[in-house]
C-alpha cells in the first residue's frame, strides 16, 4: 500500500461547488482540505486560473479539528458518493498496471534506440 493524493469535485443545482483535496492510506480515505466554490468563478476558467481560484478558497478548519459527529457525517457523505475504500483500492491497482505499462513501454523505447 502507498499513499495516494487526489481530488474530487462534488456539485448540486445550486450555485456553489465542493471541492475535495483528499488522500488515501492503507485504503481509508483522508480529506485534507475542503472547498466551497462558486459555479460562477470556475465556469469559464481552467489550468493555473482555475488552480490559483481553487487556493484563494477559504479551505475551512483541519479535519483533525472538527467534532467526531462532523467528521463522520463527512464520511458518510463520501462514501454515499462511492469515495472510499473501494475507489482508493481501486486507484492503487490502476496506478500499479500504468506503472508497469509505461515500464514496458520505456523498456521498448530504450531498445530501439540502442538497436538503431
Amino acid at each position: 500500500d502507498f499513499a495516494i493524493g487526489f481530488t474530487a469535485t462534488i456539485s448540486k443545482n445550486t450555485t456553489h461547488m465542493l471541492f475535495l483535496e483528499l488522500e488515501s492510506n492503507e485504503g481509508e480515505v483522508g480529506v485534507n482540505h475542503m472547498r466551497f466554490l462558486s459555479n460562477k468563478d470556475v465556469s469559464d476558467i481552467s489550468g493555473m486560473n482555475l488552480e490559483w481560484v481553487r487556493q484563494k478558497a477559504y479551505c475551512g478548519p483541519l479535519f483533525g479539528q472538527l467534532s467526531d459527529d462532523l467528521k463522520e457525517n463527512i464520511d458518510a457523505f463520501l462514501a454515499e458518493r462511492n469515495i472510499d475504500t473501494g475507489l482508493t483500492l481501486f486507484m492503487q491497482d490502476y496506478i500499479e498496471h500504468k506503472e508497469q505499462s509505461e515500464y514496458l513501454n520505456w523498456l521498448r523505447k530504450f531498445k530501439s534506440f540502442v538497436e538503431a
